[in-house]
């Protein structure tokens, strides 16, 4: 059976498969971009392509090429558990976006699905097995008067 407490932390285990799993899969898009955003192109929505053909001086490989490097940098932050909460709450507005941008495109239902978890690692946050738990000072545990696991008081 998998042990799922560490460190009396329940959500450890949980939260390091979600920001493993979410990490992994924005290294794979975001460097499939950067290595190719010629190949994305039929993703964006005709809302972006429209936009960057009217923007003077905006390229849509370019913008691609922008948007692979942020998920890459999210995607690592994410895979450490670096700034947890904030990179799923950041990827969570981009994939709002990409979302309300989608139309009725298949890829919206995974969209979707990768929205909600990134929701949920923002409230769990990293766990106790990222880089913001190894960088936060651990709070000594006050117990109150009268509740004290040890009986000698």
């Amino acid at each position: 059976m998998l042990r799922t407490t560490i460190a009396g932390d329940p959500s450890t285990v949980p939260a390091l498969l979600l920001r493993v799993g979410l990490g992994v899969v924005l290294l794979v898009f975001g460097a499939g971009k950067v290595i190719d955003p010629d190949a994305w192109r039929m993703y964006v929505p005709m809302v972006v392509t429209s936009w960057c053909d009217s923007a003077r001086g905006l390229d849509l490989a370019r913008l691609l090429l922008g948007i692979g490097l942020f998920e890459c940098v999210l995607g690592a932050q994410l895979a450490l558990g670096f700034c947890t909460r904030r990179c799923a709450l950041l990827f969570g507005a981009y994939l709002f976006v990409v979302v309300l941008t989608a139309g009725g495109r298949a890829t919206v239902v995974r969209d979707v699905g990768l929205l909600g978890s990134t929701l949920a690692l923002a409230a769990l946050g990293g766990g106790a097995l990222s880089v913001d738990a190894w960088l936060t000072p651990a709070t000594p545990r006050v117990v109150p008067a009268g509740n004290s696991p040890c009986h000698d008081e």
